[in-house]
């Protein structure tokens, strides 16, 4: 059983190295495959040239091509993976996501062996398979997550397609049919506030004038969403970081990631 989880990332200062201890962890660092979008951080660079030597691949692509593009490369990448012959599963993952599972009860899991257990038993399925729940990250409260709807795709050998900008949809040669899973990604998209108006800037600038008031108020575009995070304030931002009826506790997840050298607080 061999699962491929295909990534692409940008300076991710914060979420890079947690991510590759982690899913080299569950899945082995030889079947991760990091595209690097031109990242210029000491630190990120530093973080994949050792983990290339753990066995990571990493494919380097200048800064200079255009992240409106992303869903066509992540596609490529994914048919290249699947070309090999050799994984039953292929994840298109972006860096801030963390693959877990609800057991059969419905409580979240990160048991590397009953994960792998589960996955197995997907790989014979000729369906698109679907994730279709995230536990996002609360800062200041490890281990306490808020359970929402999501939608994510990934595939079986054989049946890899095409993905969207963000993976949330795609489709397969192979079969029209979606089949839901109990995989939920673990979503670390709440980042310290500085970090996340950095980020949304870079990845908003290929699209409108970051600097332009009246651009941001208008903009319904690719990543609209991260338009709130320019408008808003720190205040407003942190105001949303209170566990509530939403709210699942993973204590399970933190213990691993103390195991794995992993802070569980890496994005506050």
């Amino acid at each position: 059983m061999r699962v491929a989880c295909v990534m692409m990332q940008r300076n991710e200062v914060d979420c890079l190295e947690p991510w590759l201890r982690y899913h080299g962890h569950i899945f082995g660092y030889e079947n991760l495959f990091v595209i690097d979008h031109g990242s210029d951080e000491q630190s990120v660079l530093a973080t994949l040239n050792s983990y290339q030597l753990r066995g990571v691949r990493v494919r380097p692509m200048s800064a200079a091509i255009d992240f409106k593009d992303k869903g066509k490369i992540m596609s490529a990448a994914l048919c290249q993976v699947d070309a090999l012959g050799v994984y039953d599963l292929l994840l298109p993952l972006d860096c801030d996501e963390f693959v877990v599972m609800r057991d059969e009860t419905g409580a979240p899991s990160c048991d590397r062996d009953a994960m792998l257990a589960y996955m197995a038993a997907l790989a014979g399925e000729t369906a698109m398979l679907q994730v279709t729940e995230n536990f996002l990250n609360t800062l200041g409260h490890p281990g306490i997550f808020f359970a929402l709807p999501y939608q994510k795709v990934f595939f079986t050998r054989g049946g890899c397609g095409f993905v969207d900008e963000g993976a949330h949809w795609g489709g397969s040669p192979r079969s029209s049919e979606t089949k839901a899973t109990r995989l939920v990604y673990v979503h670390f998209h709440h980042k310290r506030y500085a970090t996340l108006v950095k980020m949304s800037r870079e990845k908003l600038r290929a699209y409108i004038d970051v600097d332009d008031p009246v651009a941001l108020e208008t903009y319904r575009g690719i990543g609209w969403h991260l338009v709130t995070n320019l408008r808003g304030t720190e205040a407003d931002y942190m105001s949303i970081m209170t566990p509530g009826g939403l709210s699942i506790t993973f204590p399970a997840l933190v213990e691993l990631f103390l195991a794995l050298g992993i802070d569980p607080m890496f994005c506050d």
